[in-house]
């Protein structure tokens, strides 16, 4: 979402200079968060496997930067230049999307690179939660149900903060 964000505003200052096609909106927005949902959880599956093997929550983020980063850095420039690609008609319209989508392509692995991380460095092990705002003590199935209520006398269990 921040990249997303970012590149919006750098499309609307892009405005003052040269035509924008609305089209270059969905492309941001597409390529955001198609792009930044693939690379985090890249990112995040390599964060839980060197957590597990290191367990120091920073060190886990510095190996999973070197390795998987390499990766996201790869792919982001593969489809930032494929997106330049749009840059070359003389066309306004179609260089402003491609405008956008390499905006879009290149903020997203700066924020997987850098913001992913530090999020996750800050984590730790609570990266591993699986059912963070659920009601501990009730089964799957107690939870799914609507309108059911505790038992008499059972107390009713607090939220976590992060919820």
């Amino acid at each position: 979402m921040l990249s997303i964000s970012v590149a919006m505003a750098g499309l609307y200052f892009l405005t003052t200079v040269m035509e924008v096609s609305t089209f270059a909106q969905s492309v941001v927005t597409m390529l955001g968060l198609g792009a930044g949902i693939d690379y985090a959880l890249l990112m995040v599956n390599r964060f839980r496997e060197e957590l597990a093997r290191r367990g120091n929550a920073a060190e886990a983020a510095a190996r999973t930067v070197e390795t998987a980063g390499r990766s996201v850095l790869f792919s982001g420039s593969t489809v930032a230049i494929a997106m330049a690609g749009l840059l070359l008609p003389p066309l306004s319209f179609v260089r402003s999307i491609g405008i956008g989508g390499v905006l879009a392509v290149v903020l997203t692995v700066l924020a997987s690179l850098t913001a992913l991380p530090a999020l996750l460095t800050l984590l730790g092990d609570r990266v591993n939660a699986r059912a963070c705002c659920a009601p501990p003590g009730r089964s799957r199935r107690e939870r799914r149900r609507r309108g059911r209520r505790l038992p008499a006398g059972s107390r009713r269990a607090r939220w976590r903060w992060w919820c």
